[in-house]
């Protein structure tokens, strides 16, 4: 009894450790909107008294082992009743979202194994492999910064003014998974004006690209690392395999709010060397074979680190000093000087040079004769050219004209006007003829229809590549050949320049009832979606 005694006392110690350690680092934690203090602590003080119980046991058996003096039954009792009572409070949160947790554990573990390896007769009179490579918030003017990425698009077929169908994730890759505008597809409507990040997925009886390449004989897998491209979205739907770096990243982002379970665990799991490293082990398996493969990367997205280790998932930002309210910059109401400015931009040009050595790898080896390889953004980025910073606010080109490059249907440069929503009929037109379908009628412009933000007024716009017309808040009309910059608003002059493109802007989309999709406060906050 005396040896027992001494055992639960000095364990009860530890776990008393580990819950004053996690009811620290969870009050240290940035609270999500609306979120109790309680939930707050709930995940911290089960990471850091499980951390504390290994250790914990060892040291309650060696004071088992040295115990000497017979301790009072009341500091037993007391003893006892401190480690039920911490065992529950870490236990209790588990328990009660066990069943949504088995879940949503399950399906990734049958997302996530291993693709079989593909073998073709080399008769096979089909169609090839196609990779589609889409990048987060990489502008169309950073390709000139990347080296690596400049030298294969030398042998690519390039589309100098490609746009995106939104200014933000979701929408912008629902359309081009679709081919459908927002109107049809309804992916990323607002669904809480209180909440701007609780949106809709993808409508689930519009198909999705990768479900129409299943039902072709294709093996369809991706490696994806943002949070409104996962299952809970619909952006998953058609993929034989689905590898979510962004589910690693959460787990990783929440052992790190742990202190003694942070210098244990990578600050990452979604950079590019790690999607790069997963999807050539996909393209082993499959090089041989009919498939589709999809990668995205995010790097370039706030908060801005070139180095992985340096990226702190778990800070609302992990620019250098945060620059006191990073939210408060968004929303432009925190005016940073011009070598603050200039300092934010360099993180960004180190993310992309830090991408561009890994695109390069990748490159180099889904490039083979018979495939068909498409590298896109879904939007760019703002660096304070029209008043803000970062994207999903409104319509100019920094943010929504992207880089566009094809490999394996030709080489040279197209200058007409094209939206990366026309993707979908292209890939499906070069695997049901074996010829890249026309992103734009030979020798026309298309008009190019973006809808939806995530942040401010709603609004949309339309552009041939010549004139662009802005909806949002009232009309502003730019004159994209003479003014670049988007500086001068011509509408208020000059409305009947913008006739031809005013009957494609789109009208804004209100959601109906539907169920909101769950999402994960912490990693959207992370970046940037949720202050």
């Amino acid at each position: 009894m005396r040896r027992l005694a001494a055992a639960i006392e000095v364990f009860a110690l530890f776990l008393l450790a580990g819950a004053a350690l996690g009811v620290i680092d969870g009050l240290r934690a940035v609270p999500s909107p609306g979120e109790p203090w309680i939930e707050r602590l709930r995940p911290t003080l089960l990471l850091d008294v499980g951390g504390m119980a290994l250790p914990g046991l060892g040291a309650a058996v060696a004071a088992a082992l040295l115990a000497r003096k017979r301790p009072s039954m009341v500091r037993v009792s007391l003893a006892s009743l401190l480690v039920l009572g911490l065992a529950s409070a870490a236990v209790a949160p588990v328990v009660r979202s066990f069943d949504v947790a088995y879940a949503e554990a399950l399906d990734a573990w049958r997302q996530e194994q291993p693709l079989p390896v593909l073998r073709l007769a080399e008769d096979d009179p089909g169609p090839g492999p196609v990779v589609w490579i889409t990048v987060d918030t990489l502008r169309a003017d950073a390709v000139a910064r990347m080296p690596r990425l400049r030298a294969h698009a030398r042998e690519a077929l390039r589309y100098t003014q490609a746009r995106s169908a939104a200014p933000w994730t979701l929408p912008a890759m629902a359309a081009m998974h679709t081919g459908a505008p927002q109107r049809v597809h309804r992916a990323g409507l607002r669904l809480d004006p209180e909440r701007t990040h609780v949106r809709t997925g993808v409508d689930p009886a519009v198909p999705m690209l990768a479900e129409l390449l299943q039902d072709a004989g294709y093996v369809t897998a991706g490696v994806l690392t943002n949070p409104y491209l996962g299952t809970r979205f619909g952006m998953t739907r058609g993929l034989d395999r689905a590898f979510d770096l962004t589910r690693q990243a959460v787990v990783a982002r929440g052992l790190r709010r742990a202190s003694l379970l942070r210098p244990f665990v990578p600050a990452r799991a979604d950079h590019a060397q790690a999607v790069t490293d997963r999807a050539l082990e996909a393209h082993g398996r499959l090089q041989d074979g009919r498939y589709f493969l999809w990668v995205h990367y995010i790097d370039p997205h706030a908060p801005y680190a070139a180095d992985p280790e340096a990226r702190r998932m778990e800070d609302p930002c992990a620019l250098p000093d945060c620059f006191g309210d990073w939210g408060a910059v968004r929303r432009s109401g925190l005016v940073l000087d011009e070598a603050d400015r200039a300092r934010i931009t360099a993180l960004y040009d180190a993310e992309i040079a830090f991408l561009d050595a890994h695109l390069d790898r990748l490159l180099t080896a889904v490039r083979q004769d018979g495939t068909l390889v498409i590298l896109a953004a879904d939007h760019g980025e703002e660096f304070w050219e029209h008043g803000g910073v970062e994207h999903g606010a409104g319509f100019y080109d920094e943010v929504v004209r992207v880089p566009l490059m094809v490999w394996g249907a030709g080489t040279g440069t197209v200058e007409r006007s094209v939206s990366t929503q026309s993707l979908f009929e292209a890939t499906l037109s070069w695997v049901e003829r074996g010829t890249l379908g026309p992103l734009a009628p030979e020798g026309e412009a298309a008009q190019v229809g973006m809808s939806s933000v995530l942040f401010g007024e709603d609004g949309a716009a339309c552009t041939d590549g010549v004139v662009k017309l802005i909806r949002q808040g009232g009309l502003k009309g730019y004159d994209l050949v003479a003014d670049p910059g988007e500086t001068h608003d011509l509408y208020g002059t000059a409305p009947e320049r913008f006739g031809g493109v005013a009957g494609c802007v789109p009208e804004v989309v209100e959601a109906t009832e539907a169920e909101a999709p769950v999402v994960d406060w912490g990693v959207l906050r992370a970046l940037g979606y949720v202050e």
